[in-house]
């Protein structure tokens, strides 16, 4: 309580976005050989504009970038029998980076250390941009009936992520002795004349990378079996992914989805299971690695038409009262 407020300049931030954006798109069926052929085609145009505005130094600093980009894209669907569809996807795609990320200024934490954790902004982060490519094979063997193998392939362009920590002594860091609050350890450190260690982490853009996997999927209603279960369903499928520089991906996730529905009433139950994930890459020491371990969520929803101007809605999250572990280091401790 003798420690008086002070601004944290790493929170004084602003940065404002401004996207034009101009499409076109022309659909079209054909024929190659005896083989129908649907699909379209078309390339959309996008300007991105920013201005961020954060403190460096206690001083404010405002930075303005704008950007382009072309994305062309295609999509084909085979119609090679009445039950089996061959749909092939290829598109540029983009993705901007989150808003919190592009600020010039930065966070210092003058209280846990040393080292004391400096993380900065930064606002000349590109978007994520790469070439998709989605095959898939679906057998649509009966009525609401689907089985589908997918692969698909990102070959990444640009990316963010958290770099490499760096460990320098506060002198070395650029930062005013003035920036930590008075009364925190860190002041009290440099007042007295030592110089603790500062940790700098900061986005930064990637370079090349790939994602690619595949996926499954099997859909059925139960009524083909047997009347006693008509409205009953199942659908399900399994995901891997595979990535060697984005993180934030599990290897293997599956969901199943057990429903049932009749002209009032719809319900089901659905479980989802992804491996762990890493979060924050390991610094140059093998060490920081941060993530989640693996969870498996089971969930309920129903719903019920009273009359045809009401509906009654029920919902239940995590009924296995499932928890999700924050890992960190290379120990696995929980974080």
């Amino acid at each position: 309580s003798s420690i008086p407020g002070a601004p944290r300049d790493g929170n004084i931030r602003n940065v404002k976005e401004e996207d034009v954006g101009l499409w076109a798109q022309m659909d079209f069926v054909a024929e190659l050989g005896s083989v129908p052929v649907r699909g379209n085609f078309g390339v959309r145009y996008v300007e991105t504009t920013t201005n961020s505005t954060g403190l460096v130094d206690g001083q404010s600093v405002t930075v303005e970038r704008d950007y382009t980009d072309t994305l062309p894209s295609l999509n084909l669907a085979f119609d090679v029998s009445e039950d089996i569809v061959v749909r092939l996807g290829v598109a540029e795609v983009m993705a901007r980076p989150p808003l919190g990320n592009l600020t010039p200024g930065g966070s210092l934490d003058s209280f846990n250390g040393p080292p004391f954790a400096y993380n900065a902004g930064n606002p000349g982060l590109d978007p994520y941009r790469a070439t998709a490519l989605d095959l898939s094979f679906e057998w649509y063997f009966a009525e609401e009936a689907l089985v589908s193998l997918a692969y698909f392939n990102k070959d990444v362009d640009s990316f963010f992520l958290m770099g490499d920590s760096v460990i320098v002594p506060y002198s070395q860091s650029g930062l005013p002795a003035s920036l930590p609050p008075a009364s925190s350890p860190l002041a009290t450190a440099l007042a007295s004349g030592a110089d603790p260690d500062v940790e700098i982490s900061q986005v930064t853009n990637g370079g090349n990378a790939k994602v690619d996997g595949w996926e499954v999927i099997y859909q059925q209603p139960f009524g083909s079996f047997a009347d006693a279960l008509d409205g009953f369903g199942f659908t399900g499928n399994y995901t891997h992914v595979n990535s060697d520089e984005i993180i934030g991906f599990s290897e293997d996730a599956y969901n199943a989805t057990l429903w049932y529905e009749n002209e009032r009433l719809s319900a089901r139950v659905s479980m989802a299971y992804r491996d762990a994930f890493v979060t924050r890459s390991p610094n140059s020491a093998g060490r920081d690695e941060r993530g989640y371990d693996a969870t498996t969520n089971v969930d309920f929803a129903m719903s019920y038409i009273l009359t045809d101007n009401f509906e009654l809605t029920f919902e239940a999250i995590n009924l296995t009262d499932e928890y999700e572990y924050q890992i960190f280091d290379a120990a696995d401790l929980v974080n």
